[in-house]
């Protein structure tokens, strides 16, 4: 009997323990959300009108310094010796004329290279495609490390309102339940937040591997003029897709704090709000 009762009393100071470190880690969770909703959010708009400010619309400029690099790439074979001592920047769209050794009969009839497994003949032309180096959009990568930077701290915020406002979410009873639809719809809201940041962070990876795709054409087809407008093109969209995405992260800030804040005591009260009360957004 004395052996159980230390045993329930182990399990007792236990589960006490683990029932403090929950409740400081839910404490902590509720600390940060008041903190976000009313200091970081309004902040977070602040920043984000700054640096929508700086960006013009359109940023033409920015495309006119890639296509100078797109319209140099061009067929110029030079001999491969002068090829190996360019720099990859000067190598781009050239060919090298490869020296390779001359092909012998083996014993089965197969040809084979002396010095080299490459099967080209002796003075032959070949692409350069594996030195070349053509750089990416330098404004578009600046405002991309920009706008990824943007949503990681907005996912972020939002999964930790989220939990805040889940928190606080009562037991399910029959009735009264007005203020609890309030809590599901801006938790509703925060999902669609989430969603959205998401995608942009997708559109990211997408856009850089259509870009290189596009350049290999233009490396491997420098005379199709196509391959080349069709770079400018995905810049100049990219380019709009990033403004407007700082727009809707600025906007998701402000929609949410917004609602949050007419609704403050509705959301940490639910039970407490007469039924006939309905989501606030005017």
């Amino acid at each position: 009997m004395e052996g159980d009762k230390k045993k329930t009393t182990s399990k007792d100071k236990q589960a006490k323990n683990v029932r403090k470190a929950y409740t400081r880690i839910t404490t902590d969770v509720k600390r940060r959300a008041m903190n976000l909703i009313h200091i970081r959010l309004p902040e977070k708009v602040l920043e984000m009108q700054k640096i929508i400010t700086g960006l013009p619309l359109v940023d033409s400029s920015s495309i006119k310094a890639i296509e100078s690099e797109i319209d140099a790439i061009g067929v110029m074979p030079i001999d491969s010796k002068e090829f190996s001592k360019l720099d990859p920047c000067q190598r781009v769209g050239r060919s090298a004329k490869v020296s390779v050794g001359k092909k012998r009969k083996l014993d089965d009839g197969a040809s084979s290279a002396s010095d080299s497994s490459v099967d080209y003949r002796e003075g032959e032309e070949r692409p350069a495609f594996m030195d070349a180096h053509v750089s990416s959009n330098k404004k578009i990568a600046e405002l991309t490390n920009t706008v990824k930077k943007e949503v990681i701290e907005m996912i972020e915020t939002m999964g930790v309102i989220k939990l805040y406002i889940q928190l606080n979410i009562p037991q399910i009873e029959d009735g009264n339940n007005f203020g609890v639809e309030i809590q599901e719809e801006a938790v509703g809201e925060i999902s669609k937040v989430e969603d959205m940041a998401f995608a942009m962070l997708d559109g990211i990876n997408k856009y850089f591997i259509l870009r290189g795709k596009l350049v290999s054409k233009v490396l491997r087809y420098p005379k199709i003029k196509d391959y080349k407008e069709s770079i400018r093109e995905l810049d100049g969209k990219r380019y709009v897709r990033l403004k407007m995405a700082c727009v809707d992260i600025r906007n998701s800030y402000m929609t949410l704090h917004d609602i949050i804040t007419k609704n403050e005591e509705k959301i940490r009260k639910p039970r407490g709000v007469c039924a006939s009360y309905m989501l606030s957004v005017a």
